[in-house]
């Protein structure tokens, strides 16, 4: 499938937002729009990523998609299940 097409009822990707497709500005055929159009109010956050030296112990919350630690941030997808904070699959404890 071509860039730009769509599959079935799912909207393509946006115009890129990297400085070489800013550079190019090409209009994107499906939204008729170049990138500098679409990204020129846009707002880019950098989140600085902590490296934990420590083992963390995990207390898990649902997010969307899946479960993520509160204290680290680690985050899995998928039908997990959450007891007490800990991780579990199929009744199964996880990361233990």
């Amino acid at each position: 499938m071509g860039e730009g097409q769509s599959r079935g009822k799912h909207l393509p990707d946006l115009p890129g937002s990297t400085e070489e497709a800013l550079r190019n500005n090409q209009l994107h055929p499906f939204f008729r729009k170049t990138p500098r159009e679409v990204w020129v109010s846009a707002e880019i956050e950098n989140h600085a990523i902590k490296k934990n030296v420590e083992r963390c112990e995990h207390f898990f919350r649902y997010v969307k998609g899946g479960v993520e630690c509160s204290k680290c941030f680690m985050g899995l997808e998928g039908q997990l299940d959450i007891k007490g904070g800990k991780l579990f699959y199929k009744g199964q404890p996880l990361l233990s």
